[in-house]
């Protein structure tokens, strides 16, 4: 048997009312992406959880997500690497031993042998434990010391930033070593730079060092050719986003390669591989130190 409504007593009338008009508000409210924190948090695991699934049916916009949120998904990473470029016609060979701990703060121990092919290879060694950077130049016979500053800024080093510091980003795009190991563990600026501008063609997963890598095939704008090259090849890490290699491209000709090998994620290394001890021999006259950390 059906009730009719108008047989019901106002309080009855009243109790339903108020009812659906508080349906109705956590609908409003429900649907306003910016309030609930919750939201929030669970968006941004769900970035982190996403690039698990990296493949070649991927899109542009997930591929950028996975590369500017890298670094929330491994705590450590050691590699090698071996890297070849061309300059004025002759090969400049490096290679290179690196581990990588990026929290509580980014910290990097790097031995790294360069020269030219059929030349002597001269040893850098940088290490730095989150405060300083202590980079050995055997070549110059010389080390010097920089300050690592945190920015308490993602986008930008600070003017109050002590001279000669290295900027280290609160979101990671920037780490106290920079050059080949930043490209690696941090590609942000493959997607907030290179892939700007740039057509992206969207390859196969392939093996590199052993591990899932989607390619990546990015052909720069006419402007930025003679800086970028013809053709910048990436393979970037299924599972956290690290680039594991990448070709470059001159007159379509390949003007440099770099591949990683021996990758190991995640696994505990020591305090002590961070503490720098000069080499023999090496004199203390060279040493530049920078302003000290603010407090």
């Amino acid at each position: 048997m059906v009730t009719k409504i108008k047989n019901w007593k106002w309080p009855a009338k009243l109790a339903i009312g108020l009812l659906f008009l508080l349906i109705g508000l956590g609908a409003i409210i429900g649907g306003n992406k910016g309030v609930p924190i919750q939201a929030a948090d669970q968006i941004e695991n769900h970035v982190s959880a996403d690039t698990t699934t990296l493949s070649s049916n991927s899109d542009i916009s997930k591929i950028k997500a996975v590369l500017l949120n890298s670094y929330q998904n491994y705590d450590s990473v050691s590699f090698k690497f071996n890297k070849w470029e061309l300059i004025d016609g002759k090969k400049h060979l490096t290679n290179a031993s690196v581990k990588v701990v990026q929290r509580p703060v980014p910290m990097v121990n790097m031995m790294m042998t360069s020269g030219m092919e059929g030349e002597k290879q001269y040893i850098t060694q940088e290490i730095s434990d989150g405060k300083q950077t202590f980079t050995y130049d055997e070549g110059r016979n010389w080390y010097f010391v920089r300050d690592t500053y945190i920015s308490p800024d993602p986008k930008k080093m600070p003017a109050e930033a002590p001279e000669n510091a290295i900027s280290v980003f609160e979101n990671g795009t920037r780490l106290p070593s920079g050059g080949d190991v930043e490209l690696v563990v941090h590609p942000e600026l493959l997607a907030q730079n290179w892939m700007l501008n740039s057509q992206v063609s969207i390859g196969a997963v392939e093996k590199v060092a052993g591990r899932e890598a989607l390619r990546l095939d990015i052909f720069p704008s006419e402007a930025a050719k003679d800086k970028l090259g013809d053709k910048r090849v990436y393979w970037i890490d299924t599972q956290t986003g690290i680039i594991l290699g990448n070709d470059i491209y001159h007159n379509d000709q390949k003007s440099q390669s770099f591949v990683l090998e021996d990758v190991v994620l995640n696994q505990k290394i020591p305090k002590d591989e961070f503490v720098f001890i000069a080499p023999q021999g090496v004199p203390d006259l060279n040493t530049i130190h920078a302003s000290p950390l603010p407090e």
